[in-house]
């Protein structure tokens, strides 16, 4: 009886192992793609901020 209560408990810490891993490589994910996105703004704005050569040429 006790094997099958210690066995039951390591089920349970390789299941809730599992969902910890998952978890953890879903907001890693989430945090990698919100950065990645950010990165993106941050160039797009900075890229907007700086006159381009064509309205350079275009202002004469």
């Amino acid at each position: 009886m006790r094997f099958q209560k210690s066995r039951e408990n390591f089920e349970f810490f390789i299941v809730a192992g599992l969902y910890g891993l998952s978890i953890v490589s879903v907001v890693t994910y989430a945090a990698i793609d919100i950065a990645g996105h950010q990165v993106k703004a941050d160039t797009y704005a900075a890229r907007a901020a700086t006159p381009s050569d064509a309205l350079i040429g275009h202002r004469h």
